[in-house]
């Protein structure tokens, strides 16, 4: 492989000095629509938003449980807030507002810290810097999404969309679906329904896409999984399973790696095996 220029997402997203979130988040899914997935969403419009773009009462419901969350039916939630509704498309959000408690209990423990180092820094100059949020963990955040997003779309989940325009009964499906996962983790304090959707299928294309970030640069670029890893072994262990094939693999579409069965290595990286059918043909 030919050596490329060391990259950051700034370099990468073309973004200038402190960017606010719209614009990182615009950026990103112009940019995984050109040189991620460029196969995958020909014709297809890809949107990516920031929490602290929706109305009110989407933060509040989501910003204390999820970092990003992704519907194939979000789209239909969030286009009334869109900056450029291009029609149906798989949509991400990802959470650049943190809860005011959990603000100040992490710059209560920075306050505390500073103490011990002999400096008195006011709280409010510490939450200030808390909800502050990097245009790396953005990136981070947008691309497990786009992980999401990009199975669905080879899966043919939006085979329903037409139907949904027309019914408009996008909005409660997703209300239910988002309220039912944030009810589950505040309860039980796991992963729950989650689990169903971070299977192989998309462990294999959240590696496909970190290794084309870093074939374009972005070395430092890691995906950091909870503590649980979905039942899986940790990402790292299945990044190196697949490293032959992302190598041979990186200019193909998703739709056409997804269907073909993971190599045996990487199979044995995962909670279960790759069994299920491919959903749609394969394109070049």
């Amino acid at each position: 492989m030919h050596s490329v220029p060391t990259a950051t997402w700034r370099s990468l997203l073309d973004l200038p000095a402190n960017p606010t979130a719209l614009a990182v988040c615009t950026a990103f899914a112009k940019f995984a629509v050109d040189a991620l997935a460029p196969r995958d969403f020909r014709g297809i419009p890809f949107y990516a938003m920031p929490l602290s773009s929706l109305p009110d009462r989407l933060t509040d419901a989501t910003a204390p449980t999820f970092a990003g969350w992704y519907s194939d039916l979000t789209y239909f939630w969030i286009r009334e807030s869109l900056p450029q509704d291009r029609g149906p498309g798989p949509t991400v959000v990802t959470t650049d507002v943190v809860s005011r408690e959990a603000t100040h209990d992490l710059a209560r423990k920075a306050q505390i810290v500073y103490a011990a180092m002999g400096e008195d820094v006011p709280i409010e100059e510490l939450e200030e810097i808390a909800r502050d949020t990097s245009v790396d963990l953005l990136c981070e955040i947008l691309t497990h999404e786009l992980a999401h997003a990009v199975v669905s779309l080879v899966e043919g989940e939006f085979d329903c969309w037409a139907e949904v325009a027309r019914r408009k009964k996008g909005l409660p499906f997703v209300e239910s679906r988002l309220n039912s996962l944030a009810e589950s983790t505040k309860q039980n304090h796991d992963p729950g329904p989650q689990l169903d959707c971070h299977g192989p299928r998309f462990v294999r294309t959240h590696v496909h896409l970190a290794a084309r970030l870093r074939r374009r640069g972005l070395t430092s670029f890691k995906i950091r999984w909870p503590e649980h890893n979905y039942g899986h072994r940790p990402f790292e262990e299945c990044y190196a399973a697949l490293v032959d094939e992302t190598d041979r693999r990186s200019d193909q579409s998703f739709a056409k790696i997804l269907s073909t069965r993971g190599p045996r290595a990487f199979l044995d990286c995962c909670r279960q095996g790759d069994s299920s059918p491919p959903q749609v043909a394969a394109t070049a």
